[in-house]
């Protein structure tokens, strides 16, 4: 596990991690994964269902993400203990230490943090998330796809900041929710596609009772 504290006084507050689950934890991780992705039980964000939206220069609503999305929380809410990622996640509340140790208040006050909500979404060609903030304290996002990795694009950024990070495959970023982000559009080439092959993210909303 590697971490990397940023801190810049003109940029803002981050965690990066690599390598943050292990070999065992990645093993229940994708057996999860491989069973979640599946028109079945993962939706196509739209407006309709919950997918985030802006306004347009018109008044009209405009859809912000084009993907696959899932919230484990309410899937599993009659024990959330049958889901290997509600379970194995845990293990970003053992490690308080990412929070801790970070120089800047909006991540080191823990405290503060009461609730966590977690949602993976699923991309593959064309599938991008466009500039949104999340309502969340804090957000930790963590990236997952098969070796050799079979689509470009899919990076975060952060377009307030000029700052790009990459989509590498287990790596973690925690970072204040109300931060503008995005996700560049993935590129896959079609024989790849419909495989599970595309960029899988877990979404985890740190939030405090009663607000963000």
């Amino acid at each position: 596990m590697k971490i990397t504290n940023s801190n810049e006084l003109d940029k803002f507050p981050y965690v990066l991690v690599d390598d943050f689950y292990n070999e065992q934890e990645l093993t229940e991780i994708w057996e999860e994964l491989d069973y979640i992705c599946s028109p079945k039980r993962m939706n196509r964000a739209a407006i309709e269902n919950g997918g985030a939206w802006d306004r347009d220069v018109y008044g009209n609503k405009q859809l912000l993400k084009y993907n696959w999305t899932m919230w484990l929380d309410p899937f599993f809410s009659q024990n959330r203990e049958h889901s290997n990622i509600l379970s194995v996640n845990r293990k970003l509340f053992s490690n308080m230490n990412l929070f801790e140790d970070h120089p800047h208040w909006l991540i080191n006050d823990v405290d503060a943090l009461q609730k966590d909500y977690s949602q993976i979404a699923y991309y593959e060609d064309s599938d991008v998330y466009k500039v949104h903030r999340d309502y969340s304290r804090l957000t930790c996002l963590t990236w997952f796809f098969r070796e050799p990795k079979k689509f470009t694009g899919g990076n975060l950024q952060f377009p307030l900041f000029d700052i790009e990070i990459e989509c590498k495959n287990n790596r973690m970023i925690i970072f204040p929710g109300a931060v503008p982000h995005a996700a560049t559009k993935v590129f896959m080439e079609e024989e790849h596609m419909g495989q599970k092959l595309g960029r899988f993210v877990m979404v985890q909303l740190l939030k405090v009772d009663g607000g963000i």
